[in-house]
């Protein structure tokens, strides 16, 4: 069985101080190991470095999932990436 779910896939990027990128790698990397709100942590941490981004490209998408796909994405998050999507 197959899903339609519609999505945004947006490109940015933005330059970042090798001593900003230090700090911040260190806060992810300690968020990233906690053992206890793990997820919320990283969340945290991430906002601190997503901002201020140039949008370079932005695209729409429709996409047709496969029944294990929402096990996929949960999977994904749980290994730190982020997946910014209402699916």
């Amino acid at each position: 069985m197959l899903s339609l779910v519609y999505g945004t896939l947006c490109l940015a990027w933005r330059d970042l101080e090798e001593e900003e990128y230090h700090e911040w790698s260190l806060l992810f990397k300690e968020a990233n190991s906690s053992l206890v709100d793990r997820e919320w942590r990283v969340a945290e941490v991430c906002q601190r470095i997503e901002h201020g981004f140039e949008i370079i490209e932005l695209q729409q998408l429709k996409i047709a999932f496969r029944d294990a796909v929402p096990e996929t994405i949960e999977t994904l998050r749980k290994a730190g990436i982020n997946l910014d999507a209402d699916w």
